[in-house]
């Protein structure tokens, strides 16, 4: 039996780390616009996500880092 395994993808270099976490970002989610802080990053076969948290609220959740807007400090 065989299986097809694929490798981890390799981690976000170390610029892309510097640039995004920590940084404030907007999203939207259904009708609501939230301003968010970006924890950390990681690559997902070929898409970078982003593990983010609200500015004002609680909890955390991994998004496709495509869907952040304004993304500065």
């Amino acid at each position: 039996m065989t299986t097809d395994y694929k490798p981890a993808p390799p981690a976000p270099s170390q610029e892309v780390r510097d640039t995004l976490v920590g940084a404030r970002a907007l999203i939207t989610l259904g009708k609501l616009r939230v301003y968010v802080t970006i924890l950390d990053v990681r690559n997902r076969y070929g898409n970078l996500d982003a593990k983010i948290t609200p500015m004002n609220g609680l909890g955390t959740t991994w998004v496709a880092a495509r869907r952040l807007e304004e993304v500065g400090v």
